[in-house]
């Protein structure tokens, strides 16, 4: 059965799934991880193909910026239970509907766009104020080749955030990029619709996450930029996914799902389990002794 139950009582344990994602889940909270096996063969087989190949045209739609759909009162399109490219993710232009949700922050201000056709889609920028700052970060020497670090400086940058998502599902993804003159992009795409509040985190400055010619410790930051900043992922719009609903399709399914593939990581969701989500055996006990897992 393609789904995996982490049972997590006072402890804190994070997920590295992937090359690409990072959940975190935190003390006292039960998340279920579910993967993206559950879609059918050939849509299956239909994104791994988009996410292998990138073709001029799919590059040049998908840096292309986003425009209003024709008609305004038309809804966005809910999210799907099916894996996506995070890469060219990360490509898509929501510049057209942007807006300042952090400027009293005296180091950074965060800037949040998002997609007006696709629910839970978008991405944070997050931009350092100190120009003399930044300029003196990336002057310096961070690794032996020179070809490394010049990429280290243009792709990654002098600073290091984290960002999560707490909600119906618990996210915190990892792949963003230094667009330069040290502003991060920071994109995201939620699977489960519903209310959210995200937490963005200034762990790391100066290259000292991933800086390679000097052998001392890391120093960590870990300033808060944004908290439990509300995002609503058309929560009224859209039905989200259960623990449930999802257990319900993978048994449509008669246990007949593709096989993994063995060069892209398997996507999958950590969703929040309730009383709605409970298998079995939790909720034996919870009749029984009216202790709950969650």
């Amino acid at each position: 059965m393609p789904t995996s139950v982490y049972f997590i009582r006072n402890v804190a344990i994070i997920f590295f799934l992937s090359a690409y994602t990072v959940f975190t889940v935190y003390r006292n909270a039960k998340f279920i991880n579910t993967s993206f096996a559950l879609t059918s063969t050939t849509r299956i087989f239909n994104t791994s193909a988009t996410i292998t190949t990138t073709t001029a045209a799919t590059a040049t739609a998908t840096n292309a910026p986003e425009h209003p759909p024709p008609d305004p009162a038309a809804p966005p399109n809910c999210p799907t239970w099916k894996p996506f490219a995070v890469k060219q993710q990360g490509d898509k232009d929501f510049s057209n509907n942007c807006r300042v949700i952090v400027d009293e922050n005296p180091s950074f201000s965060v800037t949040l766009c998002e997609s007006m056709r696709e629910c839970g889609q978008g991405y944070f920028l997050i931009q350092r104020k100190d120009e003399v700052q930044c300029a003196k970060a990336m002057a310096k020497s961070i690794a032996w080749e020179p070809e490394f670090d010049a990429w280290m400086k243009s792709t990654i940058g002098p600073d290091a955030f984290t960002v999560i998502f707490s909600g119906p599902q618990r996210a915190s993804p990892s792949d963003w990029r230094h667009l330069g003159s040290c502003q991060y992009k920071h994109p995201y795409r939620l699977t489960n619709p519903g209310n959210y509040t995200v937490s963005i985190t200034h762990t790391h400055a100066e290259f000292h996450a991933i800086q390679e010619k000097k052998r001392t410790w890391q120093r960590i930051v870990n300033e808060p930029i944004l908290v439990e900043f509300a995002l609503d992922a058309c929560s009224t719009l859209c039905q989200p996914f259960s623990v449930r609903s999802v257990e319900e399709e993978w048994r449509k399914m008669k246990g007949r799902v593709p096989v993994c593939s063995r060069v892209m990581p398997v996507q999958g969701v950590y969703l929040r389990s309730g009383l709605e989500g409970m298998v079995d055996r939790e909720r034996y006990k919870y009749d029984a002794f009216k202790v709950p897992y969650f």
